[in-house]
C-alpha cells in the first residue's frame, strides 16, 4: 500500500519548528498533507521503523484472532445444532485460523516496508472473505440471525485497522475493500438495494472516515517523533545510530544489486575552536552551509548522516571510489575557498576540511569502513591537509 521511499538523510518536514511553534504557510501544509496521504516523501529509514511498528502490533492481532476464531467454534456449533450449515462454517474457520497463523508466523520475520504491507493486507483479506463466506452460507439459509456477530465482522475490522499508522492512501484501499467486499455480500444475497443495507453501509463509511482520522493522527506523531530523535537539530542530517542501520541496510540492497558503494567522510575539526572563539552560531552556521554543499555535491537523495561532533559521513550508492575521491577533492576545494564572516567582525573564518574516501568492501559494516577511516586521519594530518585521504 505504498511506494519505495526515498534514500535522502534530510529531515522528514512537519508543520512545528524546533521551539514547538507550528509554521502553517501554505507550502509547510502541503508538505505536511503529502506525507500523510503517501509514503512518497518518507525517508527509507523512517518507512522501516514505521514496518517495525505495524509488524509488532500485527503478530498480536493475527493471533488474537486465530485463537479466537478456533475458540468460538463450539457455539457455533451448538446454536447452529441439527443446521446444515454448522459444518461450512467451522470448516471456514478452521481454515481461517490455519491462514492467520502462517501468516503470523511469516510476520515474526522481520520484513521491509512491502513485505509488512503484503502482510497486513492479506491477514485483513482473509478474514474479510471468511466474513463473505460465512455469510453466504447463513444468508442463503435464512440463518444469519442467529449469529449476529458475523454480521458486525466489516465493523471490527475497519475498527481494528486504527491499530495501524497508515497514510490516507493506504487507509482508503483498505477501508475501501472491506466495504467492497460487504456489498459483493449483499448483491449475493439480493438485499443491497434495501433500506438495512443503505444504513449499514453509511455507518461504515462514518466508521471509516474516522478510523482514516486516528491513522493519519498516529502517523503524524510518528513522523515528528522520528524527526526529532533521528535527525541532527544543527545540519538536518540522519543521527549517528539511524545512519549506522540505515546505511547497513543501504549497504545490503547495493550488495543484492551488485552496485559498488564508496564511503565519504569530511572532517571539520576547527569546529571546537571556532566555538570557543567565535560561539555556538558561528560553528551552527558553518555545519549548515557544509551540509549544503555536500548535498549539492553528492545529491540530496544520498545517505547522509553526522557522525560525531564535527564528522559528517556520506554513503554513495553506484559510484567507484576514484569518482568519489575526484568529487570529494572539488567538495574540500570549495570548503577551503568559502569564508564565513565572523560574528565581531574581525578576519572571516576559513575553513582546513579534511575529506576521506574508501571503498566499503564485500563483507563489510558501514562501523568496519568508518573505524578504517578514522584510523587513516592522524597519518593524513601529519602528511598533508589539502589531499583527500584514500584508504
Amino acid at each position: 500500500m505504498g511506494l519505495d521511499a526515498t534514500q535522502s538523510g534530510q529531515a522528514v518536514d512537519t508543520p512545528a519548528t524546533a521551539n514547538g511553534a507550528h509554521d502553517w504557510s501554505l507550502g509547510s501544509v502541503r508538505d505536511y498533507l503529502a506525507q500523510l496521504l503517501t509514503i512518497r516523501n518518507h525517508t527509507r529509514d523512517f518507512t522501516s521503523t514505521r514496518a517495525e511498528y505495524i509488524r509488532a502490533r500485527l503478530t498480536t492481532m493475527q493471533l488474537l484472532f486465530a485463537v479466537g476464531f478456533l475458540a468460538w467454534t463450539p457455539l457455533d456449533y451448538l446454536m447452529l445444532e441439527g443446521q446444515g450449515e454448522a459444518t461450512g462454517i467451522m470448516i471456514a474457520r478452521v481454515v481461517l485460523a490455519a491462514v492467520l497463523f502462517g501468516l503470523w508466523f511469516g510476520t515474526r520475520r522481520e520484513t521491509e516496508y512491502r513485505g509488512t504491507t503484503l502482510l497486513l493486507a492479506l491477514t485483513m483479506l482473509s478474514v474479510a472473505v471468511f466474513y463473505t463466506v460465512s455469510m453466504a452460507i447463513l444468508g442463503q439459509a435464512g440463518t444469519s440471525e442467529l449469529i449476529g456477530g458475523y454480521r458486525a465482522l466489516p465493523f471490527v475490522l475497519i475498527v481494528l485497522s486504527a491499530l495501524f499508522p497508515a497514510t490516507l492512501v493506504a487507509g482508503a484501499l483498505l477501508i475501501g475493500m472491506i466495504i467492497a467486499l460487504f456489498l459483493a455480500v449483499e448483491f449475493y444475497l439480493g438485499t443491497l438495494f434495501t433500506v438495512g443495507t443503505a444504513n449499514f453501509l453509511w455507518m461504515l463509511v462514518v466508521v471509516g472516515g474516522i478510523v482514516m482520522w486516528v491513522q493519519a493522527g498516529q502517523l503524524s506523531i510518528l513522523l515528528q517523533l522520528y524527526d526529532e530523535s533521528a535527525h541532527d537539530p544543527v545540519t538536518g542530517l540522519l543521527s549517528r545510530r539511524v545512519m549506522e542501520r540505515a546505511a547497513d541496510r543501504e549497504l545490503a540492497l547495493a550488495r543484492e544489486q551488485g552496485q559498488p558503494v564508496a564511503l565519504f567522510s569530511l572532517e571539520l575539526d576547527q569546529l571546537e575552536d571556532i566555538r570557543g572563539q567565535h560561539g555556538q552560531h558561528a560553528s551552527d552556521a558553518i555545519l549548515r552551509r557544509t551540509t549544503r554543499l555536500l548535498g549539492r555535491e553528492l545529491g540530496e537523495e544520498t545517505l547522509m548522516g553526522r557522525y560525531d561532533g564535527q564528522v559528517l559521513a556520506a554513503l554513495v550508492v553506484g559510484t567507484e571510489v576514484m569518482d568519489a575521491v575526484v568529487r570529494a577533492e572539488k567538495l574540500q576545494s570549495a570548503l577551503e575557498a568559502l569564508s564565513s564572516p565572523a560574528p565581531e567582525g574581525g578576519e572571516p573564518i576559513r575553513l582546513q576540511p579534511l575529506a576521506a574516501v574508501t571503498r566499503v568492501g564485500e563483507d563489510e559494516r558501514f562501523d568496519d569502513a568508518m573505524e578504517r577511516v578514522s584510523l587513516a586521519r592522524p597519518r593524513a594530518r601529519r602528511a598533508s591537509r589539502n589531499k583527500v585521504v584514500l584508504c
